[in-house]
C-alpha cells in the first residue's frame, strides 16, 4: 500500500458541519466518556455535518435506527459522500462497537468506499485510524475488498483482508490498547497488530462516498464512480467503553 491513498481518498469525504466550533472534550465530561447511542432520540456528540452530492443520513428515533448512504443514481462527474461522526476526538483507550448492515438497492456490488472505526482527521501526514474499510471493484487491487486497517500518520500500517458479509446486520467493535488494536466482528477477534493509530485522541465514525482509490505513477490518488443504485449504512447501535477504571 502507498502512503497517500488514505489522505487523498478519504480527507475530503468529511465536511465540517454548520461552521460552530464543537465543544471542546473537557466541556464534554473529559475523555474517553463511555456512551451508548441507540438512536433513539438525538444525541449531541454527533456532527451530521454536510452532505455532498446524493449523500443523505437520517434518523429515525421511532425506530431506533440512523442510515447515512447515497441516493442513486450519482453519476461519476461530481463528488457524493455522508458521514456521521463525533464532533472532537475525545477518545484514546477503549473500544467502541457498531451494530450495522449496508444496503444496495439493486442487489449488487457496492461502489466507492465505505467504513467505520475510530480517527483523528489532519493532514495528510497526520491522519491516524483505525477502523473497518471497503474499498470497490472500482479500486487499485491492493486496496480492493473488506478490511481491517490501522492507519499511523498517513500510511497503513496494518491491513487483513475479511470475508464478512456486510450486507448483513453484524456487530462490528474496534478495541484500542496499550498493546495495539483488535477488531471484532460479533463478539469474535478477527484482526490483531501490536501497531497503533498514533497517540493523539480519535474520534468515532462512519462514513459512506462514491470515489474509488487508484495509483497512478507510484502515487495514490482518488477519483469518482457511478453508483447506478442506491446505497446505505443502517445502524442502530454505537457504544463506546473506556478501558480506564470507571470513575466514582
Amino acid at each position: 500500500m502507498g502512503m497517500l491513498f488514505l489522505a487523498l481518498g478519504f480527507m475530503a469525504l468529511f465536511s465540517p458541519g454548520d461552521g460552530r466550533e464543537p465543544p471542546a472534550p473537557e466541556a464534554l465530561g473529559g475523555y474517553d466518556i463511555p456512551f451508548l447511542d441507540e438512536f433513539d432520540r438525538a444525541m449531541p456528540l454527533w456532527n451530521w455535518g454536510k452532505t455532498q452530492g446524493r449523500g443523505f443520513h437520517s434518523l429515525d428515533r421511532r425506530a431506533s435506527r440512523a442510515r447515512i448512504g447515497i441516493a442513486g443514481p450519482a453519476a461519476a462527474r461530481e463528488e457524493s459522500d455522508c458521514s456521521l461522526e463525533e464532533a472532537r476526538p475525545s477518545r484514546k483507550l477503549g473500544r467502541v462497537d457498531f451494530r450495522l448492515r449496508c444496503q444496495r438497492e439493486d442487489g449488487g456490488d457496492f461502489n466507492g468506499t465505505l467504513g467505520w472505526g475510530v480517527w483523528r482527521p489532519g493532514p495528510p501526514d497526520a491522519l491516524d485510524a483505525a477502523w473497518f474499510l471497503y474499498c470497490s471493484r472500482g479500486s487499485d487491487p491492493a486496496v480492493r475488498g473488506f478490511s481491517a486497517m490501522v492507519v499511523e500518520n498517513g500510511r497503513p500500517v496494518f491491513s487483513k483482508p475479511l470475508d464478512v458479509d456486510f450486507t448483513a446486520w453484524h456487530e462490528y467493535g474496534v478495541e484500542v490498547a496499550p498493546g495495539g488494536v483488535t477488531f471484532h466482528v460479533d463478539g469474535v477477534p478477527v484482526a490483531r497488530t501490536p501497531r497503533l493509530p498514533g497517540n493523539a485522541p480519535r474520534a468515532v465514525v462512519l462514513w459512506m462516498d462514491n470515489k474509488r482509490i487508484l495509483q497512478q505513477k507510484g502515487r495514490w490518488i482518488a477519483g469518482w464512480e457511478n453508483v447506478p443504485s442506491g446505497q446505505y449504512m443502517n445502524m442502530d447501535r454505537v457504544e463506546y467503553r473506556s478501558a480506564k477504571k470507571a470513575r466514582p
